[in-house]
């Protein structure tokens, strides 16, 4: 079995190419607040494929709301409240594995967060 753990900063939009060296089985991104972040507000997201089923669940707590959902068309989402109603301010789709390569669609970006990118075979 062969993995590869890398983190990047979403900061801007279209399909971004990771080169894993190998053709991965599976790819997990998890995304958390950009270190240094200081805020008293929970955002979480955690989402994988096998090439074919996706599955994300976003969780953002504050103090007197929360926001939770299951996506099975993105593999990572992070929706914030903008005062009036939940704003989606990341989004991430599965693209497509290539013998050497994961590639992911990176529809909303949000230089305020890090992806934890994980692959496997």
């Amino acid at each position: 079995m062969s993995y590869k753990l890398s983190k990047i900063t979403p900061s801007t939009t279209g399909v971004k190419t990771w080169t894993t060296g190998f053709a991965a089985a599976a790819f997990r991104l998890k995304v958390i607040p950009s270190p240094g972040a200081a805020s008293p507000i929970v955002f979480e997201s955690d989402g994988s494929t096998d090439g074919t089923s996706h599955y994300c669940d976003t969780k953002t707590v504050e103090t007197t709301r929360i926001y939770q959902e299951r996506f099975t068309d993105r593999i990572a989402s992070i929706f914030e409240w903008n005062g009036t109603a939940w704003v989606e301010t990341l989004k991430v789709q599965f693209d497509s594995f290539t013998a050497t390569e994961v590639k992911y669609n990176i529809i909303t970006a949000n230089s305020g967060y890090q992806l934890c990118r994980e692959a496997w075979s």
